[in-house]
């Protein structure tokens, strides 16, 4: 039964973008990196082959953690989970529970572990898409700014041209020797010169 669980994990291997190990609760691997790696608490030569010694901070979150989680360290994702193995009875009907029952009190980790250059890979064309469009709102944002600040100075000039022309206006009705009175279409008077005073 040892042997199909660890040929499932494996075969999971098959259909992500990155690793997964099976761990005991020391951190030696039962499924790890490479073969020569895995069953390190069993060998001498094998001692310091622990996810502990290869990703010394990814141990120490799953030690540090009793409950499944998710982290990022030296920019790998990892994703973990505590296990016990199990013995169940799967021999039921379908609407049943499986019986199952505790063959060790020993956990075992469930580790998944996607690389940096997988998650690179993963988010490569998402990100250039982000950036074309970004590139495109900019180019927009650009031209809706260079058209909005033309029309401001558009705007602003004409304003000094009228203002420009009124007192001219105001100037030469100043200076005429005739009074002068000007008036809305209420009869409100709105000017009247100094002649007309």
């Amino acid at each position: 039964r040892g042997a199909r669980l660890l040929d499932r994990i494996g075969a999971l291997v098959a259909y992500g973008r990155g690793d997964i190990w099976l761990l005991n609760d020391k951190g030696y691997w039962l499924r790890g990196l490479r073969p020569e790696d895995e069953w390190g608490f069993m060998y001498p030569e094998r001692q310091t082959r622990t996810l502990a010694q290869a990703y010394p901070e990814a141990w120490e979150n799953i030690r540090r953690n009793a409950a499944p989680a998710q982290f990022v360290a030296d920019g790998d994702l990892f994703t973990f989970a505590r296990v016990s193995p199990a013995e169940s009875d799967m021999s039921l009907a379908s609407n049943e529970k499986p019986v199952v029952s505790i063959v060790s009190s020993e956990s075992w980790i469930l580790v998944s572990r996607v690389p940096a250059q997988a998650i690179a890979a993963l988010t490569a064309a998402p990100r250039r898409n982000f950036m074309t469009a970004f590139g495109v709102v900019a180019v927009l944002l650009a031209v809706l700014a260079w058209i909005i600040a033309r029309h401001q100075t558009a705007r602003l000039s004409a304003e000094q041209q009228i203002r420009n022309s009124e007192t001219r206006s105001r100037g030469l009705l100043e200076l005429t020797p005739d009074a002068i009175i000007i008036s809305n279409k209420n009869d409100e008077i709105i000017f009247s010169n100094k002649q007309a005073e």
